[in-house]
């Protein structure tokens, strides 16, 4: 929180204004609350991407988007996992009903595609793609948590399209914005192995919790999951060091730690 402040002075009143822009619409004062107390973990890398490649393209509103989409995700991951709190509050289905909480998808749709309307093709592919790929990781999911248990393999596919895309099209599209847009689909990897980082500690720690997909992997291959973790952390760091040193790289190296849970040196095994 303390970096999204330092970093995101006016992202919160950006994203506040443009929900404001809809106040006439029955879902503003349901989404604005719900929107509101979040990470920011996505918007703050894409920013801190953009800058440490060199800011060519203003990316605050692109940030908004990706930001919205993800708030949408959790109000549908609510109604299917049957959440009772979200962010130490009841989830927006039980507190505004069911009904409004499907059609929220509708109202943020419209946000999203209207934030991104400044941009060119390839912002709107990326972000669609991550969208698409989402709910396909989604329903996935649906069908294997009625399984008595699945595969590392199948646990990965799953995780990779439901969190580790959006990880990915955010960090790609702060260095398409940039003066070194060649380094999108370097960014795009580090955000991939940053996503499954990121899900798999959530789920580590929330692993014996009701609908939770790590509870029906098998038990054999959990044990490979530590192995997995320090795999991706190298690699991730491997792809950072590509970019040139810099306060921004700095901070997003801090966040790959604290999302790792990692003391000390991030590469774990000789080089």
């Amino acid at each position: 929180m303390k970096l999204t402040a330092d970093k995101m002075p006016t992202f919160e009143a950006e994203l506040i204004n443009t929900l404001k822009r809809h106040n006439n619409n029955g879902l503003f004062m349901p989404f604005l609350k719900t929107v509101e107390g979040g990470k920011r973990l996505r918007p703050l890398l894409m920013l801190l991407i953009n800058e440490a490649c060199g800011t060519l393209v203003n990316p605050l509103d692109a940030a908004q988007a990706i930001e919205i989409l993800h708030t949408i995700s959790l109000i549908h991951d609510d109604i299917i996992d049957k959440e009772k709190s979200r962010r130490d509050d009841s989830p927006f289905y039980i507190k505004y009903g069911r009904d409004k909480a499907i059609i929220a998808a509708d109202f943020a749709f419209g946000l999203v595609m209207e934030l991104l309307a400044k941009y060119n093709e390839h912002i709107m592919k990326t972000v669609a793609n991550a969208s698409t790929e989402m709910s396909q990781g989604e329903l996935i999911e649906v069908v294997f948590m009625k399984k008595r248990k699945i595969s590392l393999a199948d646990y990965i596919r799953v995780i990779k399209m439901k969190t580790a895309s959006l990880f990915a099209a955010t960090c790609e599209i702060g260095a398409a914005l940039s003066k070194r847009e060649e380094m999108g689909q370097e960014m795009k990897e580090f955000g991939e192995l940053l996503g499954l980082i990121y899900q798999i500690r959530d789920d580590q720690e929330d692993q014996g919790k009701k609908g939770e997909l790590i509870n029906v992997l098998d038990s054999a291959e959990r044990g490979k999951l530590q192995d997995y973790m320090i795999t991706l952390i190298n690699n991730a760091q491997n792809h950072l060091q590509k970019l040139d040193d810099s306060d921004a790289k700095t901070y997003i190296e801090h966040i790959l730690a604290l999302i790792s849970d990692v003391p000390g040196p991030l590469h774990l095994t000789p080089k």
